[in-house]
């Protein structure tokens, strides 16, 4: 699902702005990322990062996220 809304944030990107901004945009995922979804998140592909909340502020979930990308 979320490569679904990627892929439609990306058109949308192309509708409305030069054809360039449609690939060269970097779309990051904002949601909830955690240790035990990150590995799904990344194999969906089309994300280009990930905004990590409050397990940031935990060493060791952070780290468990890093290692799943």
């Amino acid at each position: 699902m979320v490569a679904e809304t990627v892929g439609d944030i990306r058109d949308a990107l192309g509708c409305f702005w030069p054809s360039r901004f449609e690939s060269e945009t970097p779309i990051l995922y904002g949601g909830s990322v955690t240790p035990d979804n990150i590995v799904d998140l990344a194999k969906q592909g089309k994300i280009d990062g990930f905004l990590v909340g409050g397990a940031s502020l935990d060493s060791g979930k952070f780290t468990a996220i890093l290692r799943g990308m």
